[in-house]
């Protein structure tokens, strides 16, 4: 599978050895060891990062994962808590070596078969020469904030535009990552609620041919920016079309960055409201939530009818979502692709709790967890379903046979409860 195409240049480079300014974007906490993700510029591009807003912008990014072994970590990045590090930019330079290193290296998302290792991590408290100035210079470039916000009566009329009485909740198989939608009895999308996929080391798990429906082009909530929950934007294109609801995240990627800028220059980025708890709609609310890490911080959807709710919570902490109490909840999602920091504030199930787990085939992470798995059960959440089967719908009398598009998308419903 490519990632790349005419609009987007994370290109593949044969020579991953070099200096970069690498934002890590991801950290996987295992019993002896640690996997990191970078996703990098090099150095000798950085005098070309001036507006990077520029519809005309166009720099590759390389992603690179490490896996380190505690010494490893604690020798190049210090003793100190490695979540600190999490949506902060370093210094980076990785070289060749003749000695097998202690983990696999994955470029992109493809394992290297070359011996990449990491020589030099200089965080905040080792830069050097204009390392500060440099990283100071990045922050400003790749971030949401300075843009421009939509507002609640603008988002509101994009999430009411096509009004049906009946609807359900479908979950999409599009491995480690999540993508669900609010659907007509058709099957057909009517609201998105975020588009991701297998992506990096994970992308492996991505199902070839995964096509989205873009009939009248339904808006597309999005909880944040990870690439496992928006990177059908950098390979479906005409996802760019669709108007984007997303949280005005304080940080966004290189790898992802591409998305966001083609979105606001075409119109079609709603970016949250400054101090917007919560918005009400036709088919439910979306839920700021205010968590400090990106997971945290974002968007959650509480889908309702007759009396009930669904929950699509993304990533986001149970114990961050702020009204979680206030429904009664028949189905749910299980945050997180059912990891294992899943196990606080896990919601009560009312009734016979439906829960769909959005995860990949083999995973790099071994989601969904047997602890996170054994807690939902505990909350009442037994009567469950994986993606990995097939797509998901929690609608109670399903019309499986309907596929929008007249078969053009790959969005036929295979599962129910």
């Amino acid at each position: 599978m490519r990632y790349s195409n005419r609009l987007f240049s994370n290109l593949i480079d044969s020579n991953y050895t070099g200096n970069y300014y690498a934002f890590i974007s991801a950290i996987e906490s295992f019993i002896n060891d640690f996997s990191i993700v970078f996703d990098c510029i090099r150095e000798d591009d950085i005098d070309k990062v001036e507006n990077i807003w520029d519809s005309n912008f166009r720099l590759p990014s390389i992603v690179f994962e490490f896996q380190l072994s505690i010494d490893q970590k604690n020798l190049l990045m210090g003793d100190g808590p490695i979540t600190e590090y999490l949506e902060t930019w370093v210094f980076l330079r990785t070289s060749e070596t003749t000695q097998v290193p202690y983990g696999e290296a994955f470029v992109n998302g493809i394992l290297v078969s070359s011996l990449i290792v990491i020589e030099t991590i200089r965080t905040r408290q080792r830069f050097e020469g204009n390392d500060g100035i440099i990283i100071e210079r990045l922050r400003g470039q790749y971030t949401l904030e300075n843009l421009e916000r939509s507002n609640e009566i603008e988002i509101g009329n994009v999430l009411n535009r096509q009004i049906e009485e009946y609807f359900n909740v479908n979950v999409y198989y599009v491995g480690q990552g999540n993508c669900s939608a609010i659907c007509n009895g058709n099957n057909q999308p009517l609201i998105y609620f975020d588009v991701g996929g297998g992506s990096n080391f994970n992308r492996h798990t991505y199902p070839q041919g995964f096509t989205l429906c873009h009939t009248n082009f339904p808006p597309i909530i999005l909880s944040h920016w990870d690439e496992d929950h928006c990177m059908l934007g950098l390979i479906q294109m005409r996802s760019l079309r669709h108007k984007w609801i997303a949280p005005a995240s304080a940080n966004i990627r290189p790898s992802v960055q591409p998305i966001a800028r083609t979105l606001y220059n075409r119109g079609n980025l709603l970016l949250w409201p400054n101090g917007l708890p919560a918005i009400n709609f036709h088919y439910g609310t979306i839920e700021k939530c205010n968590g400090l890490t990106p997971n945290d911080s974002g968007l959650v959807l509480f889908v309702h009818y007759n009396g009930y709710s669904i929950l699509l919570p993304g990533d986001c902490g149970y114990n961050e979502i702020i009204n979680l109490n206030n429904y009664r909840l028949t189905g749910l999602v299980a945050r997180h692709h059912g990891a294992r920091d899943t196990l606080i504030a896990i919601p009560q199930a009312f009734r016979n709790g439906k829960i769909a787990y959005s995860f990949g085939c083999v995973n790099y992470y071994n989601h969904p967890n047997r602890d996170s798995i054994r807690a939902h059960d505990q909350a009442g959440w037994r009567n469950k379903r994986g993606t990995p089967v097939g797509n998901i719908t929690f609608a109670p009398e399903p019309n499986i046979c309907s596929t929008p598009c007249g078969h053009q998308c790959r969005l036929q419903i295979v599962q129910n409860f």
